[in-house]
């Protein structure tokens, strides 16, 4: 094992999933908060215990959502964003640590874990939101990870594709790469280190 580490979100970056959170966001925003403009462009990356209390703070409406976003990650397809899958079997295969950092709870994980049981065996190593007690933008979920891979943050690169999500580990002291996968590049640029479409062309030499 080395002494750095790779850790990567999960929806946008793993899987081509964001857009079911788009969808699914922008319906609620659209029945609960129409006062809220692009509602699901502001909570992403957040985890749902924030989301809930800065934006639907009522409980019935709270347990409401809860039902539909479990329908809604049941029936989730996951499919990997462009080279991801091969990215990670090359870190296996260099020994390297790498680490999912994701938002989701335990139980969209299970449905996951069902779809793609081979996630378990890239990552050994994981973090949800049932993890933390502060979801992205805060830090905590990055640095648990840190932790967790006994590696100094300064030698962390994180993969992101939400703008919560880059903030956080920037706050954590980490070198993000963003994907372009939930915002466009000009949203991302000066905000993260390097921007990248998919995982097809990043080498190995250009992450730390």
């Amino acid at each position: 094992m080395t002494d750095r580490a790779i850790l990567f979100d999960l929806d946008g970056v793993i899987f081509d999933t964001e857009h079911f959170y788009t969808d699914f966001w922008a319906k609620q925003g659209k029945t609960f908060r129409g006062d809220v403009k692009d509602l699901e462009m502001k909570i992403k990356g957040r985890g749902l215990k924030d989301i809930f209390q800065e934006f639907f703070p009522n409980e019935a409406i709270q347990q409401k959502i809860v039902c539909e976003l479990k329908s809604m990650e049941k029936q989730m397809t996951f499919q990997y964003i462009n080279g991801a899958e091969k990215f990670i079997r090359m870190l296996i295969s260099r020994n390297e640590k790498i680490c999912l950092v994701t938002s989701s709870k335990k139980d969209k994980m299970h449905n996951v874990f069902v779809s793609r049981p081979e996630i378990k065996q890239y990552f050994p190593l994981m973090i949800t939101s049932d993890d933390i007690k502060h979801s992205k933008p805060s830090p905590d979920c990055y640095l648990k990870a840190a932790e967790l891979c006994c590696v100094d943050v300064r030698n962390c690169v994180v993969f992101e594709d939400s703008l919560a999500g880059i903030e956080a580990a920037k706050l954590a002291g980490m070198r993000v790469i963003a994907l372009s996968t939930s915002y466009p590049k000009s949203d991302l640029q000066g905000k993260a280190d390097m921007v990248i479409d998919d995982f097809t062309k990043i080498t190995f030499d250009e992450l730390f």
